[in-house]
């Protein structure tokens, strides 16, 4: 199960693959490092870095993995941030 907590001063996201640091526009190298973390853990980071196989990107386990990179980082961008993010999932421009 996954969650959005914030420790005593640096809000974070919790997701099963990690804990993420949510973006704030300031605070940029921690969400990438925590963030690709997650990635890595859930098998996200090769449709994020744009080298997954070709042959499984239609592949149910393809959409899968790029359906929980999307949420992970969806869910470790700020509320003021998400709304672009959305606009882009929605024109399918990831």
């Amino acid at each position: 199960m996954t969650s959005s907590t914030s420790t005593s001063t640096t809000p974070t996201y919790d997701h099963k693959a990690g804990k993420i640091v949510i973006f704030n526009g300031d605070n940029f190298a921690d969400w990438e490092r925590t963030c690709e973390a997650a990635l890595i853990m859930a098998e996200g980071w090769d449709f994020v870095t744009g080298t997954e196989d070709p042959a499984r990107v239609n592949l149910a386990d393809g959409r899968r993995r790029r359906g929980e990179a999307n949420k992970i980082i969806y869910n470790s961008i700020g509320d003021n941030r998400q709304e672009e993010m959305r606009a882009i999932m929605k024109a399918y421009d990831i």
